[in-house]
């Protein structure tokens, strides 16, 4: 019942696109229930965020557009430059892609998204290859992570786990117009 109650909660105050902040601290960040929560989240939600005690000394550093090629894709990149912008810290983009391209798409629809005057830092990795991930949420110390809710890589319930864990970012998980109305 109490999660049905927040279900209905959520549907009367939210609008479509608006993000929900779920602290994963309350769920356990280290358990499946933060997967199962952000998995529970209503349709109308347009993104996530999701934040813990140790996001609050996160790095300064860029804000990192987690871009897999797909329609959700746009949605990601102009939220991470938005946040990029008012922050005042660079934007990077890590181009999820198979073949150069899928890559030379993804960079130039992003490029067609940064507000003017900001610069887009280029990083490439593999589909299907979740240390890679974790190696570039590692390396890159973004202060902001931007990223497709359904798409790679967290579509997957244990990657998306192993991402959370080695984020030192708040994460904000996006969902497109196009994949609400989908699922709606």
């Amino acid at each position: 019942a109490a999660h049905g109650e927040l279900d209905a909660m959520i549907r009367s105050t939210v609008s479509q696109g608006d993000i929900l902040v779920l602290s994963a601290d309350r769920v356990g960040f280290s358990s499946r229930r933060l997967i199962e929560e952000v998995r529970r989240v209503p349709r109308d939600v347009g993104g996530i965020l999701v934040a813990t005690p140790a996001h609050a000394a996160a790095p300064l550093g860029p804000v990192l557009a987690v871009d897999d090629g797909d329609a959700s894709g746009r949605a990601t990149v102009a939220l991470a430059s938005r946040i990029a912008k008012v922050s005042g810290v660079p934007i990077n983009l890590l181009a999820i892609a198979a073949t150069d391209g899928m890559a030379d798409r993804i960079i130039k629809r992003a490029q067609s998204l940064v507000a003017a005057g900001q610069s887009l830092d280029v990083h490439r990795v593999a589909p299907g290859n979740p240390q890679a991930f974790v190696g570039a949420f590692s390396q890159l110390q973004p202060s902001f992570i931007v990223v497709d809710k359904e798409g790679e890589p967290f579509g997957d319930d244990e990657t998306a786990r192993s991402l959370f864990r080695a984020a030192r970012a708040p994460i904000v998980l996006v969902r497109s117009r196009a994949e609400a109305a989908r699922s709606n």
